[in-house]
């Protein structure tokens, strides 16, 4: 859908290339381990004969007898399709990664959010609800330093993926990756901090902010990243939202699956978000 800050269709194209549904299946069948990631950046693509294909796939995990635990990453139109739902909770489908990107209409003009802003951010509790009832839990990620962003907007976001029925949490700055539109744009209004590439490449991490926002210094908006990691990943917080995943998936499994998601975001966000 081609958003600003998105590198996919910059590095891949924008055509969305479909390998044959049997040849994904003879590849599941022969990998031995039990938990699967489908890296495809939206497994069900953006209209219906994707969406047949992918109820195709996951028919056919079922036929084979194909026993996988399995997550994917999706847009929002992951819950439009009951069937859709329904054989991916049935081929072992434990978690979906969403991305949210902010709960305010603003933001996601500002980055050209268009399924997001299509399917509306009021429709977003029903949306994860919905895919909660099929034993499935979510991922949201959000990003922080979008260009309407305030500091008041940002503590509100964290305020929103607390109080969501989001699963499990990720939180990562707006980082301007070679080729896209948000790159251009910061480089060419002079707002980059690091410009001596290749080298400064490794700061591009999504755990630094790497250009001057535009309603906030660099300083604030790195204390507004760490505020809200240490809510997010408060201990008390992650044991609430596991009880609610069990409750709403009706799944122990899927629970710990999101638990244990949350765990590892922590990991990462206390060892890698930085002061400046």
């Amino acid at each position: 859908m081609n958003c600003e800050f998105c590198s996919v269709t910059i590095f891949n194209g924008s055509r969305y290339r479909k390998r044959p549904v049997e040849k994904v299946l003879d590849e599941l069948q022969s990998i031995p381990q039990k938990m699967v990631f489908f890296v495809d950046d939206n497994i069900i693509g953006y209209g219906k004969d994707d969406e047949e294909r992918a109820i195709s796939l996951f028919k056919g995990m079922v036929e084979r007898g194909i026993k996988k635990d399995w997550f994917c990453q999706a847009s929002m139109n992951f819950a439009n399709n009951e069937e859709v739902l329904e054989y991916a909770a049935e081929s072992g489908c434990r978690m979906v990664f969403l991305g949210l990107e902010a709960e305010n209409k603003d933001a996601l003009e500002k980055v050209n959010k268009r399924m997001n802003l299509k399917i509306g951010v009021d429709a977003y509790e029903e949306t994860f609800r919905h895919i909660n009832r099929h034993g499935i839990a979510v991922l949201g990620a959000f990003i922080y330093g979008m260009d309407g962003d305030t500091l008041e907007k940002l503590h509100q976001r964290t305020d929103f993926i607390l109080k969501s029925s989001i699963d499990v949490m990720q939180v990562t700055f707006l980082t301007p990756l070679p080729g896209t539109k948000t790159f251009s744009k910061l480089r060419d209004a002079g707002r980059l901090f690091y410009t001596d590439f290749p080298s400064d490449w490794v700061h591009y991490d999504m755990s630094e902010v790497t250009f001057n926002p535009l309603s906030m210094s660099r300083e604030e908006l790195t204390k507004a990243m760490q505020e809200s990691v240490l809510q997010l990943y408060d201990p008390w917080t992650m044991r609430r939202k596991f009880m609610k995943t069990w409750r709403a998936t009706r799944s122990m499994k899927t629970a710990i699956w999101a638990y244990t998601s949350n765990k590892n975001y922590c990991n990462v966000a206390f060892g890698r978000v930085r002061p400046v």
